[in-house]
């Protein structure tokens, strides 16, 4: 069935067979494990912000090089350029979202009102369907 005759396959089955191996111990030893997954779960949330912000630094890295070289390109003053640029970047963004939360917040606060008389209705509806797929 398999053909474990290269090195990478060897190599992937004894990962696995770990991987395996060490959710077996831990599923049978999951009280003692409590407090360490308790400290992992500390350190991942810990991470979890650095990761965004790797994550939004590559995302925008893109629109700050359009601004460094493109709209900013005539000015050569250091430190300074590369901040403008930035902060033309951020500026963009933060504007954006602003004005996506100014369309979409008074639609919704609209359908949030909209809510409470239909609601009456949806869940008189949702009774005379399950009453008819009992009966």
């Amino acid at each position: 069935m398999f053909d474990f005759t290269s090195s990478k396959k060897k190599t992937l089955l004894v990962i696995v067979l770990i991987a395996i191996a060490v959710l077996l111990i831990v599923a049978l030893n999951y009280e003692k494990f409590d407090s360490f997954f308790g400290q992992v779960g500390s350190f991942i949330s810990v991470l979890n912000s650095v990761f965004t912000g790797i994550v939004i630094a590559y995302i925008l890295s893109p629109l700050e090089r359009f601004f460094s070289r493109r709209v900013l390109r005539k000015m050569k003053m250091g430190k300074l350029h590369k901040f403008l640029s930035i902060f033309l970047t951020y500026f963009l963004v933060i504007g954006l979202i602003a004005v996506f939360f100014l369309i979409t917040t008074p639609q919704l606060l609209k359908s949030i009102s909209e809510l409470p008389p239909r609601l009456e209705v949806f869940i008189s509806d949702l009774k005379v369907a399950v009453n008819g797929w009992i009966v």
